[in-house]
Parts: C-alpha cells; sequence; structure tokens
C-alpha cells in the first residue's frame, strides 16, 4: 500500500517555476514514458515576470568593457547590475529598463562572441519569450569629448577624414577616427583633430587638399544636449 501511494504521487506533476503553459501534448489515454532519458514531454511552462534578454557580444566589445572597467570609467557587469535600455520591434527610444545579471565565462571560438543576459521586469507579460529585440548597455561615463557635425565627415573607402583649414587658410585632409553619435547630427572625434582646429562643414565638393578658401565662421549649436561645436 505504501509502494502504491508513492506510485500515486508521482503521478502529480508540479513544475519548479511559475509561468505560463503551452498545449498539452499528450493527452489522457496515452502511453507516458518516465525514463530521465528519452521520456515523454508533456508540455512546456515559461516563466514571464521577470524574463530574460540574452545576447551576445563581440571581441572588441568585451576588450573594451574589460578596459573600461580597468580604467574606472565603467564596473564589470558580471558583478554591477549596468543599466539596459530595451525596445521592440514596433517601439522607438528604448522606453524599458533592466539591469545586466550575467556574462558567460569564455568567448565560443566559433563566432568570436560572448553571452551576456539582462532581467527586466515584465508584469504586463507584454515580453512574449522568443521575441526579438534590441538593448543599449551603458558604455563609459561622462567625458568631455570633441564634437563636430556629421556633414563635415567624408569618406575615402574606409578612412574618414575632414578638411582643416590652416593658419594661411589652405585646406589640409585631416584623416579621423570617429566615436558615438550626439543628437543624430554630430559625431565625436577620438583621434585626429585639435581642439584649435578650424574644418570645413560646407563646400567639400568644391575644394582640394591644397587650395586656398576665404572661411566663413560658423557656430553649431545642439538643443538636446547643451552643447555647443564651433567650427567654419
Amino acid at each position: 500500500m505504501r509502494r502504491a501511494e508513492l506510485d500515486i504521487r508521482w503521478t502529480q506533476v508540479r513544475a519548479p517555476i511559475s509561468g505560463r503553459i503551452g498545449r498539452e501534448l499528450v493527452t489522457k489515454g496515452n502511453l507516458v514514458n518516465g525514463s530521465s532519458a528519452g521520456g515523454t514531454l508533456l508540455t512546456t511552462i515559461v516563466s514571464l515576470d521577470p524574463i530574460y534578454f540574452y545576447f551576445t557580444a563581440d571581441e572588441q566589445a568585451l576588450l573594451r568593457y574589460i578596459r573600461l572597467d580597468r580604467l574606472g570609467e565603467r564596473p564589470s557587469s558580471r558583478d554591477t547590475p549596468n543599466p539596459v535600455r530595451m525596445q521592440l520591434a514596433d517601439e522607438q527610444g528604448y522606453p524599458h529598463m533592466g539591469h545586466m545579471s550575467f556574462v558567460d565565462n569564455q568567448v565560443d571560438e566559433s563566432t568570436g562572441t560572448i553571452q551576456g543576459r539582462a532581467t527586466f521586469q515584465n508584469p504586463s507579460a507584454l515580453f512574449v519569450p522568443g521575441v526579438f529585440a534590441e538593448i543599449l548597455l551603458k558604455g563609459r561615463g561622462p567625458y568631455e569629448a570633441m564634437l563636430i557635425p556629421d556633414a563635415a565627415v567624408s569618406a575615402d573607402q574606409a578612412t574618414r577624414f575632414v578638411y582643416v583649414v590652416d593658419d594661411k587658410n589652405t585646406v589640409q585632409r585631416r584623416d579621423v577616427v570617429l566615436g558615438r553619435w550626439v543628437d543624430d547630427r554630430l559625431r565625436v572625434v577620438e583621434d585626429g583633430l585639435k581642439p584649435d582646429d578650424r574644418i570645413m562643414v560646407e563646400g567639400l565638393l568644391l575644394v582640394q587638399p591644397g587650395s586656398p578658401i576665404t572661411p566663413q565662421p560658423r557656430t553649431l549649436k545642439s538643443p538636446g544636449t547643451n552643447l555647443t561645436a564651433t567650427a567654419e
């Protein structure tokens, strides 16, 4: 009788997590195999609140974040729940806030990427498992940067450059390394320019390196960030 009671107890399937259950894959009257290898799948259940967002990052991004952590500019997501913003396919502006909760311990050699995980609260069940979304992960902290209008940037195959006007009002080409966008119109210059350089923002197709010009000063304001970039 004790063995029969135990057998009956094993007929009650209890999920170790709460969430949303899928369709029944087995109905009454069918044979169910309960072995650990090749057991019969009864149904599936997914956890909804909170919900995980898995993503992969390449080796360059991984190394950049490691160096930021060592420089003290951004703590590692392995130890700190860095903020993450997310938007679904029909959204703009990344309105959902979450945080980092996991970073894998090794890079996948076949893809050259490492997996990370962000956690989001999902009380309204808006986020559905399996749906794709985009995220923004916190980068470095606030820092002083040189901004130039994106209209001043020209391209030569894989090289980005600007036209600099020297003290004799002669145009010179200067290769630059660009960073992030600001206000969708300005670009951060990480290398290639000095604060007192004058750059051309108009008439780029009409000049060549070494051409003399008569510059007209212009001040460009970025209202969304309270920043001002001066260029000629």
